[in-house]
């Protein structure tokens, strides 16, 4: 299926937001931090995404707002702080109860430190539900990934979703780490690409 794949803006929050609430609907961990309302969704990532990654990152979406995927370049922040952290813990109480502000606190204790630097971080990857398993992954994906293998970069991701895991397997990504924030939670998968040596 032909897809018109455009840059992200920095004004883009909502859009991004959009996406993820109909993409992320059945997101394991998603689920489990805000117990099942993905009433969150939207203005959970529009606020993460407006206040940091936009500003940091760069990425891709369609001119039909079908899916994204947003990026972290290398020595750029890659972890929200502050303020932001501080909105993200409200959300959770909001939308999860005390139980999803608990979940929240040990998810964001388990994933480990994002060095040794250089290296890109994929934030963001998802399509709406109606364009999943048309390609439109892999699309939004490619601009990213020519740009790091342009520069012989290592990637990074954080895989939330075992049904993702051979998706991005195909693209060079492998485990190095899998996590569990609570005994009750869903599994998250540390992914790394290396660098293309020349």
């Amino acid at each position: 299926m032909k897809y018109d794949i455009v840059p992200l803006k920095p004004g883009d929050a909502k859009l991004v937001g959009r996406v993820i609430e109909d993409g992320f609907a059945h997101d394991p961990i998603c689920n489990w931090v805000f117990n099942n309302n993905n009433a969150a969704l939207y203005p959970f990532f529009s606020m993460l995404c407006g206040d940091h990654y936009l500003r940091e990152g760069f990425g891709n979406t369609t001119a039909k707002e079908e899916g994204v995927a947003l990026w972290v370049a290398p020595y750029k922040n890659k972890d929200t702080g502050g303020w932001s952290n501080f909105k993200s813990m409200l959300m959770m109480a909001r939308y999860g109860g005390m139980t999803g502000l608990k979940r929240g606190g040990a998810l964001t204790k388990s994933i480990p430190k994002k060095t040794p630097e250089p290296f890109y971080y994929l934030f963001l990857l998802s399509t709406t539900q109606a364009e999943r398993g048309k390609g439109l992954g892999g699309r939004l994906i490619e601009p990213g990934l020519a740009r790091i293998d342009d520069e012989s970069a290592d990637s990074y991701l954080e895989s939330s979703n075992e049904k993702n895991l051979s998706f991005y397997r195909r693209y060079g990504y492998e485990i190095i780490k899998e996590i569990q924030p609570m005994p009750d939670s869903p599994r998250m998968w540390i992914m790394l690409r290396p660098g293309k040596k020349a």
